[in-house]
């Protein structure tokens, strides 16, 4: 019975482990395995351009940030030097807004799907004909995942850099992953789009929701998720390498047992926070984004896998909880188990010390 308790408590840390490898390293790089693990995705398929770009939220900042590179922004801040500053930034936000209605999302060299993981954000294009779906706008279930970006650890979502970094991409004809047959607003807007990416900023991105306000905020709690999760996955690959040593101990010694007990429920609470850290963090993004679809023109999803893998981490790590609990109530893990209770010898009946004893008398 010991054997059979330690078998099961190896077992499930074992699967601890690996559930808790495979969670971790999802969307790790583009390939097929990895990429449909992810914490959410965003779809843009029927992204409003117009609301996520709001130029006119600018203020006097878009002075700081336009620069006089090509001929519109030159002759927009020619009037700038006589005096007219508001005249300027009216015409850059005039010219801009009157560019974004036209261009498509696509056009922007943005792909239909983005999804986010604890190491970076992967571009995907829906299989199939986007506008044959118009039943189904947002199909989670036809993305094919084109690239991803390079693997940072503690990687923290900066929306105004991503969407300047595909600006410029698009720009410079070098979008990431982009399929053939798909074409960008590169040679049609090139002044426009040249004057975006020189003019928006963080007040000119409208993010569903709260999240403009949040995404510090989320970014912080998602590295600490990332800690909790990775921390889980080395303690449960200890806790195989203490349940495959005790085979060597004695289960009578009461302190080591009862030790390798706490470990185990440290790596069931860790499994825990991590789980229920992620789970909430983008359970709520994902809820800002969808009650925001209708203006927005976004969809979000949470990833099967990677909550199936994180969740049955923890319920391997609830298991193995449990069957040591267990296996200390039915004295298989203690001072209480028979086979080891230590049992004096009688005492030898000494017939000589008798005879001594007669002849004495």
């Amino acid at each position: 019975m010991f054997t059979i308790f330690r078998i099961i408590l190896i077992f499930f840390s074992i699967a601890c482990t690996v559930l808790t490898a495979f969670a971790v390293t999802g969307s790790f790089k583009n390939e097929r395995f990895l990429t449909n693990t992810y914490l959410v995705n965003v779809h843009l398929t029927s992204l409003n351009t117009s609301a996520l770009i709001n130029m006119a939220a600018s203020g006097a900042n878009i002075q700081k940030r336009a620069t006089s590179t090509i001929p519109q922004v030159a002759a927009v801040w020619q009037s700038a030097q006589n005096g007219d500053i508001s005249g300027a930034e009216s015409s850059i936000i005039q010219t801009i807004d009157a560019a974004i209605p036209d261009i498509s999302y696509r056009e922007l060299g943005l792909p239909d799907v983005y999804s986010f993981s604890y190491w970076g954000y992967c571009r995907g294009y829906i299989i199939g004909d986007i506008t044959a779906s118009n039943n189904h706008p947002f199909d989670n279930n036809k993305v094919n995942y084109t690239w991803c970006s390079p693997a940072q650890v503690g990687f923290q979502l900066k929306p105004i850099d991503l969407f300047k970094t595909e600006l410029n991409n698009t720009l410079n004809n070098r979008v990431n992953g982009l399929p053939a047959g798909i074409q960008t607003a590169a040679s049609t807007y090139s002044n426009q789009l040249q004057l975006l990416l020189n003019s928006i900023g963080d007040d000119n991105l409208q993010l569903p929701g709260n999240l403009n306000e949040n995404i510090d905020r989320l970014n912080t709690v998602t590295v600490v998720s990332f800690g909790f999760l990775l921390t889980a996955c080395v303690l449960s690959a200890i806790s195989v390498i203490i349940q495959l040593l005790a085979f060597f101990f004695s289960p009578n010694s009461c302190c080591l047992t009862f030790l390798n007990f706490l470990f185990q429920v440290l790596v069931l609470i860790v499994v825990l926070v991590a789980s229920a850290t992620a789970t909430g963090v983008f359970f709520f993004v994902r809820g800002q984004i969808n009650d925001h679809t209708n203006e927005f023109g976004m969809k979000s999803f949470l990833s099967i896998n990677f909550y199936a893998f994180a969740w049955s981490a923890a319920a391997a790590a609830l298991l193995v909880v449990l069957f040591g609990l267990l296996g200390h109530c039915c004295g298989l893990f203690g001072t209480g188990r028979r086979r080891y209770r230590a049992v004096q010898p009688p005492v030898a009946y000494d017939h000589k010390e008798d005879m001594v004893e007669s002849d004495s008398d």
